[in-house]
């Protein structure tokens, strides 16, 4: 499925869309944020989780996926960022993991620095964006 800017967009706002419906109200966030969140939730409160799947799932199907050149995914992550050249996803090959051995794309390292950059190296200790703190019992 090649991706055309205007359905990115599209893609991009109907995530947005679903996010805004599922968002909680957090503490830290100042009164405007709350008050804009509030009338979108209100708005949005007649759209179903399938809905949005809906949307999304017909918003892929537009593309012939045998004409295409490209091909990714179009309902997560960063859009225009997670499409590659078909070609290079379509063999597959078997790796293990835990005991069991799937098939991967064969260019799976090539898929993975596409995504992450150095994919192999252990991200340095981040603080979290939440505002909230969770801990492993």
């Amino acid at each position: 499925m090649t991706q055309r800017p205007r359905n990115n967009v599209r893609s991009h706002n109907i995530k947005r869309f679903y996010q805004v419906k599922y968002v909680s109200f957090r503490k830290d966030q100042n009164f405007l944020k709350k008050i804009f969140l509030f009338f979108a939730k209100a708005m949005l409160c007649c759209f179903s989780y399938q809905f949005f799947i809906n949307k999304l799932n017909k918003l892929a199907q537009t593309y012939d996926y045998k004409k295409s050149k490209f091909c990714g995914v179009m309902t997560m992550g960063n859009g225009r960022n997670e499409r590659i050249e078909k070609k290079l996803l379509q063999e597959t090959t078997l790796l293990e993991f835990e005991g069991h051995k799937f098939p991967v794309p064969k260019n799976y390292d090539l898929w993975l620095t596409h995504l992450y950059g150095d994919y192999m190296t252990p991200p340095k200790i981040q603080v979290s964006p939440h505002a909230f703190n969770a801990y492993w019992r």
